[in-house]
């Protein structure tokens, strides 16, 4: 677990407190906002460095950048929307800080793709003349989720997951084999809930311990569909964001989430 998420895990933790002062709640929310910058822009760097590692070209990182910059633009200039109209409609001073507070963390993060356009780009030789595809190779790493509790954890957490709807009902055995040892040709688990609620439902088994991927989105994505759809990392990864802007850190539901959690453990 990276330090960013430990810190993150340790706010949530802190949050939980019920004496806890409403200034000390607010300091923790920013820094928590702050930590998810951070974590986003590394999970970039993760994915340019994995695209020169398999012979993308400069322009290719480029152009990776710069779609993520114009839907971070796209996302500032909807919050300068609603801060203009909450400034219009008299909203809470508390309620503007809090998007001003998001805007400037979408500022930081375009900020920094930015000085990753500039810096990949110069460290790779590669020029557009030269541009290459990228190299497969057989002994490529594949995804692993690496399961650390034992296997009749798994079994029922696999179980109680299908009795809930939350993913679609297949041989348990099957999707036991599956998530010990990942196969391509193995279709994925299908996700029926709400994506926030698979994010959170991974972020809490990698905190519980039964979970330890090196990159907890790149990891864990390619196990699953979302109603039928194959699920990309940073889409994962921008939805953990979405629910983290709560008071609670939470998504709505959570508590499905946690119970089926406790459950286990026991």
């Amino acid at each position: 677990m990276s330090s960013t998420r430990r810190k993150l895990g340790e706010i949530k933790d802190d949050l939980k407190v019920s004496k806890i002062s409403k200034k000390k709640k607010k300091a923790l929310r920013e820094e928590a906002k702050e930590l998810i910058v951070k974590e986003n822009l590394g999970f970039h760097i993760e994915e340019i460095e994995k695209k020169i590692s398999e012979g993308c070209d400069k322009n290719s990182i480029w152009e990776y950048c710069q779609i993520e910059i114009d839907e971070q633009t796209e996302e500032i200039k909807e919050l300068e929307k609603k801060i203009k109209r909450a400034h219009s409609k008299s909203i809470s001073k508390s309620k503007v800080k809090h998007l001003e507070t998001d805007l400037k963390n979408y500022r930081l993060l375009i900020k920094g793709l930015k000085k990753c356009q500039n810096r990949y780009c110069e460290k790779n030789p590669i020029t557009s003349q030269e541009r290459k595809p990228p190299q497969k190779t057989n002994n490529s790493k594949l995804p692993s989720i690496n399961w650390c509790g034992n296997e009749k954890e798994l079994r029922e957490l696999i179980k109680t997951l299908k009795s809930k709807s939350l993913i679609e009902d297949r041989e348990t055995e099957e999707l036991v084999h599956y998530v010990k040892n990942y196969l391509k040709e193995t279709e994925p688990i299908n996700w029926l809930q709400k994506k926030t609620l698979l994010a959170y439902f991974l972020e809490e088994l990698t905190a519980n311990n039964y979970i330890a991927p090196d990159n907890i989105w790149i990891d864990t994505a390619p196990y699953f569909l979302w109603k039928g759809k194959p699920v990309k990392p940073k889409r994962l990864n921008s939805t953990a964001d979405q629910f983290k802007n709560n008071k609670s850190m939470k998504p709505k539901g959570y508590g499905l989430i946690d119970d089926i959690i406790e459950d286990i453990k026991h």
